[in-house]
């Protein structure tokens, strides 16, 4: 029986996706199939998703019978994204049946414990979705008192990216008070995406050889080899399109177009996604305007819906994610191929390139520059500010904003070039009460703040002032460190007048970093720990970098 049970569940997938949406008359009943998109549990409803244009909500009663994979559950079972087929009655129009489907061996859920583990979909401020079994879909709230751990070290939630693998410990077993969440595996950091044509695919080493190479750099593909030759990771299924494709078939498709996105495993690299291209496709560099999880579809300012497939090759901050890592607040490249008529294009390469305050567990943070106008018992007054607001400073003449600082506090001292311990900052002359100002001479200073819900983090102070206009906004990708200098590749700069990231076609290859505050996993960092291959947003005058987040 144990044999058995995972080939129905795979024949009752198949009938779900495969069988045409809407309805099919069964005698004295109706029987409708497509993806569950909301759930109304106060009202015990069920909303499916029969086509791209078509919804039906369905009511619950109590003779209404409830399954998942042919066992019953209770309604709580159900979440938006689950394959279903609900069965009506055509004389009362009664909910007759819910049959949910998943891809898992047994609909038994697991009683509730102290800690749970699954998938982290989407981060929202403090709030956290993680997908469980059966693609259930629960959201828990990180509280001040929620301690989070990655690979034993405290951090927080800015160390936590869509794809990551955690497990979360409640403070009670019937609550989603979390106590503790830890990291487990961190999402799939992606090394190169490169296309071309497939010469050869090996059954027996697990080899794919392209010829006529390019790698995707800046958006723009570029030659890279006439010959590349690679392991492939076979746990991971292959596509032709939206479809899957056996391995043992890769050699069919000799000379078609071929994406391969790779990682790197014990030293080596290895392809980790690959899709075989179906038809002609064309490219987009625009802003995400909004996703739809539950219809697979997500739009791009100025070019329309475009539809996220099983195979398509999906990045963000350098990771290979699922369709919940798409943001509205992003910029993408994407490269579509044409569906049939009626229907979004499929997109098959979505690189989301641009990130810094956007992404969504730092909303709580905030990136300043002002005059220090008070300091006093842990609390500091700022004035004549300016903050960062896509990607640029938002001058606040005349404003004033009060922020804390505590132990923790990292301070710097930019023209002396010193480290300040915070129980000495308001000792200091950093701010002058305007009485003292007038017969000392002395002014007040100024300073750079990442601030997060209105703690300073880190700060940097100078005594003159910084022409902010001249400033630029920049991502790149590290490509070697020298000490304090950066080599840099893939560079672009966001444009004032054009509202995008423009690729940076000037020489701008080198970032000194020696006077910037630079800033991982919600903690200030040393430039001594910035990796080759890291992602970073950049804030500089010049070759000067002033912040510096590793995204």
């Amino acid at each position: 029986m144990k044999r058995t049970l995972p080939i129905l569940i795979l024949l009752l997938l198949s009938m779900v996706l495969h069988t045409a949406a809407g309805f099919a008359a069964a005698g004295s009943t109706l029987v409708y199939k497509g993806k569950i998109s909301s759930v109304d549990a106060k009202n015990l409803r069920v909303t499916l998703q029969l086509s791209a244009s078509k919804k039906q909500t369905f009511r619950i009663t109590p003779n209404t019978k409830l399954l998942v994979n042919g066992v019953a559950v209770k309604f709580a079972v159900y979440r938006p994204g689950m394959q279903a087929q609900v069965t009506v009655s055509k004389k009362n129009g009664a909910t007759v049946q819910i049959q949910g489907i998943t891809r898992q061996e047994t609909a038994v859920i697991p009683d509730l414990a102290k800690y749970r583990t699954g998938i982290v979909r989407d981060i929202e401020g403090n709030r956290v979705w993680v997908e469980r079994v059966f693609g259930l879909m629960e959201d828990f709230t990180v509280y001040p008192s929620t301690s989070i751990l990655k690979e034993g070290k405290r951090t927080d939630l800015t160390s936590l990216y869509p794809g990551d693998r955690v497990k979360l410990f409640m403070d009670k077993a019937k609550s989603n008070q979390l106590a503790l969440l830890e990291i487990q595996n961190s999402s799939i950091e992606m090394k190169e995406l490169y296309r071309g044509q497939l010469q050869s695919y090996d059954t027996m080493f697990y080899t794919i050889t392209l010829k006529n190479v390019e790698i995707l750099t800046d958006n723009v593909w570029k030659p890279f080899k006439s010959l590349l030759k690679l392991p492939v990771d076979v746990n991971q299924p292959a596509y032709y399109g939206p479809n899957k494709t056996a391995w043992n078939d890769m050699n069919q498709f000799t000379n078609k177009q071929v994406y391969l996105a790779t990682v790197v495993k014990a030293g080596n690299e290895q392809a980790a996604r690959v899709l075989i291209q179906q038809s002609f496709e064309r490219s987009y560099a625009e802003q995400v305007s909004q996703a739809n999880f539950n219809t697979d579809l997500f739009e791009l300012v100025g070019s329309g819906s475009f539809t996220v497939h099983p195979g398509s090759i999906l990045i963000r901050n350098g990771r290979l994610v699922d369709q919940y890592g798409l943001t509205d607040s992003g910029f993408a490249y994407v490269s579509a191929a044409d569906a049939n008529q009626g229907y979004a294009p499929l997109a098959n390469i979505i690189n989301i390139y641009n990130e810094g305050l956007e992404q969504p567990q730092r909303v709580r943070d905030q990136i300043y520059w002002g005059t220090l106008d008070t300091l006093v018992d842990g609390r500091l007054f700022i004035k004549d500010f300016a903050t960062q607001e896509m990607h640029q400073w938002q001058y606040q003449y005349g404003a004033s904003k009060e922020l804390f600082y505590d132990l923790d506090t990292s301070i710097y001292d930019l023209t002396a070039n010193k480290t300040v311990p915070s129980e000495e900052f308001d000792r200091q002359n950093y701010a002058v009460d305007d009485a003292s100002s007038t017969w000392s001479g002395r002014k007040d200073w100024y300073g750079y703040m990442y601030v997060r819900d209105d703690r300073v983090v880190a700060i940097n102070v100078k005594q003159t002032p910084d022409n902010f206009l001249n400033h630029k906004t920049t991502t790149a990708k590290v490509v070697s460190r020298n000490g304090t200098l950066l080599s840099l590749k893939e560079v672009k700069e966001w444009s004032l007048t054009k509202r995008n990231w423009q690729v940076m076609t000037s020489s701008f290859n080198s970032l000194d970093v020696s006077k910037a505050i630079i800033m991982k996993d919600g903690r200030k960092i040393a430039a001594s720990e910035i990796q080759p291959n890291s992602n970073i947003y950049v804030i500089r005058d010049g070759g000067t970098a002033i912040f510096v987040l590793i995204t």
